[in-house]
């Protein structure tokens, strides 16, 4: 508890960028509500899973306060928060489990991390040659983008580099 209190104050302080302890400073709170919530596993779950639909609630209000940024600094940290609670909750009930889509995601996250900016940047430039991507066309460019760089690194996956056993094994 000390620890926590410790890092609630470090959290809360302007701390300068040396040696990158402003960022250690930021997000130990974090790092230590995931060990309390480890230490607790069995209260913190039943929290969490009673709390769903308030949690999710306050992280879609917050969620939309902070894009609108409405008070910036509080709302973040609302919903840095409130995202810890319901995302965890929403991966424990029932719809996870028969979430065939996230499943075939989850089998290429390394992929399309690995090479999603590639796709959406090779995209975004042939898109650029037909029209531009401010104001309302970016309406059009927005769901093109992100299912390229969705499933742009998966079709290159498995269309080249499985062809070549080493990238196959490298990109598992």
């Amino acid at each position: 508890m000390a620890a926590l209190l410790l890092a609630v104050a470090l959290h809360c302080l302007t701390v300068p960028q040396i040696v990158y302890l402003n960022r250690v400073a930021y997000f130990f709170v974090y790092f230590l509500i995931g060990c309390l919530v480890g230490k607790y596993r069995t209260q913190a779950m039943q929290f969490v899973d009673r709390t769903l639909p308030l949690s999710g609630a306050v992280f879609s209000v917050s969620l939309v306060l902070a894009t609108m940024q409405v008070e910036p600094e509080l709302t973040g940290e609302i919903c840095a928060l409130s995202s810890l609670a319901f995302i965890h909750g929403l991966m424990r009930t029932d719809w996870s489990a028969r979430a065939d889509a996230l499943m075939w995601f989850g089998k290429f996250s390394f992929v399309i991390y690995l090479f999603n900016t590639l796709t959406i940047g090779l995209t975004k430039g042939v898109l650029l040659k037909i029209a531009p991507w401010d104001g309302v066309n970016f309406l059009g460019f927005f769901p093109i983008l992100l299912m390229s760089g969705l499933i742009g690194p998966v079709l290159f996956k498995t269309i080249l580099l499985n062809r070549f056993p080493t990238l196959a094994r490298l990109t598992r």
